[in-house]
């Protein structure tokens, strides 16, 4: 409560916790760079393909779920970040961060898998 006008006491409007914003966005820039870094890197996995090796990363298919993936899960771990500590409760707002790195986690593991594949 604030001191509104003419002394009457005022609701404060909820407000997000800048700090927690501002986390959210610094980890959704680095999962991004790691997510371009990511994307030079797996060019290297098709160096085996060929017609005597056939396997789910050298067909169209696999190379879009290698590359898109992460991206999918960079979009999904930052929507998640957002969404806990939304519904979170005093303070509770920073129990979003680990729930997106576990969601960003298993978008990388996915990409792996299909690299490895």
């Amino acid at each position: 409560m604030s001191a509104g006008v003419y002394g009457r006491q005022v609701p404060r409007a909820a407000t997000w916790p800048t700090a927690y914003l501002v986390v959210v966005g610094v980890l959704g820039g680095c999962g991004a760079l790691f997510n371009a870094l990511g994307c030079y890197v797996s060019i290297f996995a098709l160096d085996s393909c060929t017609a005597d090796h056939p396997a789910f990363r050298c067909t169209g298919r696999g190379l879009l779920t290698m590359w898109g993936v992460p991206w999918l899960g960079l979009a999904w771990a930052v929507g998640s970040a957002l969404a806990v500590g939304a519904r979170a409760r005093r303070g509770l707002a920073w129990c979003g961060l680990p729930v997106g790195a576990a969601v960003y986690a298993a978008g990388l593991a996915g990409a792996w898998a299909v690299m490895t594949s």
